[in-house]
């Protein structure tokens, strides 16, 4: 199943000629205004969570990727935890590696795994298409201490 779900999620690598939200001749956008990224329609639901700070839950992921990660972010942009997710795999607790100390708006966002379970450079974003074209799959929240 993993090779055919694989396959709904386009790897859209970067083009010479200048970028347009028009659909191409094959009816997909034109994504060159971005680099590398992974396009899929994929989802993240977040309510906002009261908790000790150490781990945020995920409610609900859809995607088509066999292998992604999510990511939470401060507001300030550190990578506060990770943890893997696939199309199989609902809810998600990630464990956050900096705990969360005051209230704050978080973020969530959703990569491509490039194998190796860990986030880092080589994880692209994940993007879905929207009516504007494209938008990274990634959600805020607020989180509240206790």
């Amino acid at each position: 199943p993993g090779s055919s779900q694989q396959a709904e999620a386009d790897l859209v690598e970067p083009e010479e000629t200048a970028p347009t939200n028009e659909p191409d001749s094959s009816g997909q956008p034109d994504a060159s205004a971005v680099s590398n990224q992974v396009i899929d329609d994929s989802d993240l639901e977040i309510d906002d969570q009261v908790g000790d700070g150490s781990s945020v839950q995920i409610a609900e992921i859809e995607t088509n990727l066999a292998s992604g990660l999510i990511v939470i972010f401060s507001p300030s942009g550190e990578v506060l935890g990770f943890a893997q997710a696939s199309y199989s795999v609902r809810p998600v607790t990630i464990e956050l590696s900096t705990p969360v100390t005051s209230d704050s708006e978080l973020i969530a966002k959703f990569y491509a795994d490039n194998g190796n379970g860990v986030f880092d450079s080589a994880d692209l974003e994940v993007f879905e298409r929207d009516y504007d074209g494209l938008e990274a799959v990634e959600e805020d929240f607020e989180y509240e201490v206790r």
